[in-house]
């Protein structure tokens, strides 16, 4: 007697002859729920979304109480909910093809879609424009200018500069003397009059409509203190010279991201992390349009991505893995973790939440805090993996287990027991997302500008083909009789084999034979063998098929 009452996916490690079951020889379409065979859940139209057919990325943008549909037609690393309790409900966007993008949400939902329909370029630039510096000497009450060295007063020297504060509140570095100099100081006396003129508004594409000018002056010990807010407009202002009392510049390393930055993450503790080429940037803790250049780590090798961590952040580079560790972007290490495995591509991984899948020329890889763990090391050899041709594919997650998408079909991965992790899908997935609150993969198809979610429709499934390995017999037993359990019988075909033999070709289960829950047949008289194989299609959820001499043998299962 044959009983199968277990189901799992393929496992190219093992040759043929050595496939036992619950693996299947060939498992397309499949999902294993404690034993039982049914579809991936039919695809569910996410809302109204429409996917341009140039997407190559896309993220979910809900600023309020409606969900958008953010696109990018090149590969783009989306950060959402970088400030705790934004009001302007920033997201920020880094893209292989232009400068690091941001916008609040009146730009980024501005126009009719697709969005985003508007952008800043991140980073708030230094003035460069020289401010012209004249000191008005004092008078006293006569109107006569006082004669300071006559009366032996001590002159003083002070330094003036200026910055620029965006809509958002983002200051930018001062302004400094374009060769590298200090900035020149002016002599003067206590309550001469300080007129600055020459002071150039800020320009570019930047959230500066209601924009300041933050003057500065050194106190006694050299440091810049405010002494002015201007409006953006105004390029000169004066004031009588006393000792500033406003607070310290917080912005001297302040500096924009560097040019070409191809990719970032935001860290746990409040810093994202960048790269380009082969090189990691950080911003300042909070402050996402700094990213002082004293911050920068070099590796060794080309990165591909980055991604969150709980240390800090995940490096992918051409060469291996990073982990960069610190919570304090101006002191951070980064440390090359030893493995032999080594990431194909910048879309062949996935951020698994505190952890990264990443395909390497061995398998399907998790990165974690602890290392590098070959996930399909149990159902594949490097042989058998190579054979996939996964060099152009893009990973997603979904609900604790992976997609693999090639654009004509790929793989689902699933943790747990290995003789249920591997199996096939033929959906031609052209561009997916992640949404993180709740976990489930969403995607569009090619020809297609729907946003679907993938297996999350319980009441209907995609149909599955699932394929038994051979089932070596004791002796050569004529099997007459069979039995099925399902949970329905609506859409349920199977079919099988004898040494390589059809002796029950693809049959739609009749539904008249149904039997407390159950159903029986016979198979047509065939010549004894050693193999059988059993096949089953379709879409109803499959329990349980026996083989058997008779039906007499089955009472007892």
């Amino acid at each position: 007697m044959i009983k199968i009452d277990s189901f799992g996916g393929e496992a190219p490690l093992f040759p043929k002859e050595a496939l036992q079951l619950p693996y299947a020889a060939y498992a397309k379409g499949c999902v294993f729920d404690s034993g039982e065979l049914r579809g991936f859940g039919a695809p569910i139209k996410r809302g109204s979304h429409v996917v341009p057919s140039s997407a190559k990325t896309m993220s979910l943008y809900k600023p309020q109480d409606i969900e958008y549909l953010l696109t990018f037609p090149v590969r783009t690393d989306v950060i959402h909910n970088a400030h705790a309790g934004d009001q302007w409900r920033r997201v920020y966007w880094f893209s292989e093809n232009h400068a690091p993008r941001y916008g609040d949400s009146t730009a980024v939902l501005s126009g009719f879609g697709p969005f985003p329909g508007s952008y800043y370029e991140l980073g708030v630039p230094a003035p460069v424009s020289q401010p012209v510096i004249e000191i008005i000497p004092a008078k006293d009450a006569e109107g006569k200018v006082i004669d300071h060295v006559a009366l032996g007063h001590d002159p003083i020297y002070r330094s003036f500069t200026y910055t620029y504060v965006t809509d958002f509140g983002e200051e930018s570095g001062p302004w400094l003397p374009a060769d590298g100099s200090a900035v020149p100081q002016h002599k003067m006396y206590e309550g001469d009059v300080v007129k600055i003129t020459g002071m150039a508004p800020l320009t570019g594409n930047y959230p500066a409509t209601n924009g300041k000018i933050n003057v500065y002056q050194t106190d006694l010990a050299g440091g810049f203190l405010r002494v002015k807010v201007l409006p953006m407009s105004e390029s000169s202002t004066q004031f009588v010279n006393t000792s500033a009392t406003g607070p310290i510049i917080r912005t001297a390393l302040t500096m924009p991201p560097v040019a070409g930055m191809k990719g970032a993450c935001l860290t746990s503790y409040g810093y994202m992390v960048g790269f380009k080429d082969s090189t990691v940037y950080l911003s300042d803790t909070y402050l996402y349009h700094s990213w002082p250049s004293t911050y920068a780590k070099p590796c060794k090798h080309k990165i591909l991505r980055v991604f969150p961590s709980s240390q800090g952040a995940f490096v992918l580079t051409e060469g291996g893995p990073y982990l960069l560790i610190g919570t304090d972007p101006a002191n951070t290490q980064l440390v090359q973790i030893e493995t032999d495995e080594v990431s194909t591509s910048a879309t062949a991984c996935c951020d698994l939440g505190g952890a990264v899948a990443f395909v390497s020329a061995n398998g399907l890889c998790m990165l974690s805090d602890s290392g590098v763990q070959l996930l399909t090391e149990a159902i594949f050899d490097h042989l058998s993996w190579s054979a996939l041709s996964l060099d152009n594919c893009s990973l997603v997650r979904h609900m604790g287990r992976i997609l693999l998408n090639t654009g004509d079909g790929g793989y689902l991965f699933s943790s747990g027991d290995p003789s249920s992790m591997w199996v096939r899908h033929d959906l031609r997935i052209r561009v997916a997302v992640t949404d993180f609150s709740g976990g489930e993969a969403l995607y569009a198809v090619t020809g297609s500008t729907d946003l679907m979610g993938f297996d999350l429709n319980a009441a209907s499934s995609l149909p599955y083909e699932w394929h038994s390995p051979d089932i070596v017999l004791k002796g050569p037993i004529p099997f007459t009789c069979w039995r099925l359990f399902a949970k329905e019988y609506s859409n349920l075909l199977f079919r099988v084999e004898a040494n390589g033999v059809v002796i029950r070709d693809w049959m739609q289960v009749p539904l008249d034979a149904v039997k407390n829950g159950y159903v029986y047949g016979r198979l047509k008289p065939y010549r004894n063998s050693r193999t059988i194989v059993v096949k089953f299609k379709g879409t109803s959820k499959l329990l349980s098929f026996v083989l058997a001499p008779s039906f007499e043998a089955m009472r007892d299962e």
